[in-house]
């Protein structure tokens, strides 16, 4: 018997008249929709996340272990007074950035190969989850800006479809227009690029009926409280993450942002983090100058 199938028991023995309910279902939806306080605490635990992101890529480059990057940002996490980890680091080189939750974190960078670095602290007993990815050497190679640049270009044309008010299936229905848009227009020149690409688009487009877009944040990195409301509301701060793998290489990318809906249509609480090409590659090689 559970302790709480227990504690039940025991109620019941003491309180016989008494009607016993989960109250799970309440506090989760209180739980869903943050107060102005919670999102200052989580407005400040995405910029610890995030400095540590770039911590790491100014310590990137070939020969440096996935854990030594995990260590710069522990540094920041730990200086800016979190309490720990939000979970397990994510830092994944080569072909490791296939695996979602690959989290060994012993291998080493090698020349030429992009990283993706998934990390965040615990601060005051709140979470964020953020992911960039950055090349090892501090600059793209051609097919991997291809690669890389048309993620982006579908990642933000679901993060522009967010909006106040607007069902999951109604933003995901937006963003496949646009990624259709994207795919029709850009000049590929690596057909298993193309067809990265176009899988990541049928799969929103099979999403019609989604009830999310990716998971919740809060005292938990996937928080509780589902979508109680089919709406995207106001206080509510997710996440969306999705991944474009080139299945025959062994290599995935994903992005990670934290969205907080407000009364006029989103905050990127994670935006200031570098995510395009020319940014990071500017981030990374200052730090060599």
């Amino acid at each position: 018997v559970s302790p709480e199938a227990a504690f039940v028991d025991n109620l019941k023995l003491a309180a016989p008249a008494s009607e016993i309910r989960n109250l799970d279902p309440i506090v989760n939806a209180l739980r869903a929709v943050k107060s102005p306080r919670e999102i200052a605490v989580l407005r400040e635990a995405t910029k610890i996340a995030g400095d540590g992101i770039i911590a790491a890529m100014r310590a990137a480059g070939p020969g440096v272990r996935e854990y030594e990057l995990q260590a710069e940002a522990e540094y920041v996490f730990k200086k800016a007074g979190a309490l720990g980890a939000s979970y397990f680091a994510l830092v994944a080189t080569g072909t490791n950035t296939y695996y979602t939750h690959y989290h060994r974190s012993t291998a080493t960078l090698t020349d030429g190969d992009l990283v993706q670095f998934d990390y965040a602290p615990d601060y005051k007993y709140y979470q964020s989850d953020v992911t960039r990815v950055f090349p090892a050497n501090g600059r793209f190679t051609p097919r991997q800006r291809q690669y890389y640049e048309i993620y982006l270009k579908l990642y933000q044309a679901l993060l522009t479809s967010i909006a106040v008010h607007k069902t999951p299936g109604e933003v995901i229905a937006a963003a496949v227009t646009k990624m259709d848009a994207i795919m029709a227009s850009y000049r590929f020149t690596d057909e298993r690029i193309r067809t990265a690409a176009a899988k990541m688009v049928d799969g929103f487009r099979a999403r019609k009926d989604a009830r999310g877009l990716g998971h919740n944040v809060g005292l938990e990195v996937h928080d509780v409280g589902g979508l109680q409301a089919a709406t995207l509301e106001p206080g509510r701060v997710f996440t969306i993450e999705p991944q474009m793998r080139l299945e025959g290489e062994h290599l995935g990318v994903r992005l990670e942002d934290m969205i907080l809906i407000t009364e006029t249509g989103y905050e990127n609480l994670s935006g200031f983090v570098p995510i395009e090409v020319r940014d990071i590659e500017q981030l990374m090689s200052a730090r060599r100058q």
